[in-house]
């Protein structure tokens, strides 16, 4: 029985006669059933960090960190931090992460929300988070988004 795998130039792997090179630089998958369907996977570590803009390409600020369900193994939020100049200042939210979607173009996230959404969302402070069983926190969030974070 042949090798399926094989290396190649460059570090770049040829399996089943398939050259990963062009998906690997541009992010997509150019051929099969999911033909150039954009980026499904990304590390936690390149998400946090990354900008939030609305659907005007407005800055809403940067995702904090990722709040990940034990039990599902998905994320259930992400906590965006709004509001901070120089990283100081600014409030936390938790926002769905089902209501953001990746602009693989602009690397950043969508959000379809205005800056002056923020006066009504349910946030925290950054040095006082709510705790992770808190059901009346979540169950604002929840009441907001329209959406089933359990607690």
């Amino acid at each position: 029985m042949e090798n399926d795998v094989q290396p190649k130039a460059g570090g770049f792997m040829n399996v089943h006669g398939k050259d990963y090179e062009v998906d690997n630089v541009t992010g997509r998958n150019h051929e099969g059933p999911a033909a150039n369907t954009p980026v499904r996977r990304l590390t936690a570590t390149s998400i946090i960090g990354d900008p939030v803009e609305n659907t005007k390409g407005e800055r809403l600020g940067k995702i904090d960190n990722l709040m990940i369900n034990i039990v599902s193994g998905g994320i259930d939020y992400t906590v965006l931090e709004f509001g901070a100049f120089l990283g100081l200042g600014g409030k936390l939210f938790a926002i769905p992460f089902s209501k953001l979607y990746l602009d693989p173009d602009k690397e950043c996230f969508i959000l379809d929300r205005d800056r002056a959404s923020f006066a009504d969302m349910p946030g925290f402070d950054k040095t006082h988070w709510p705790a992770t069983n808190d059901h009346s926190y979540f169950n604002d969030v929840n009441n907001y988004w329209g959406a089933a974070i359990q607690p």
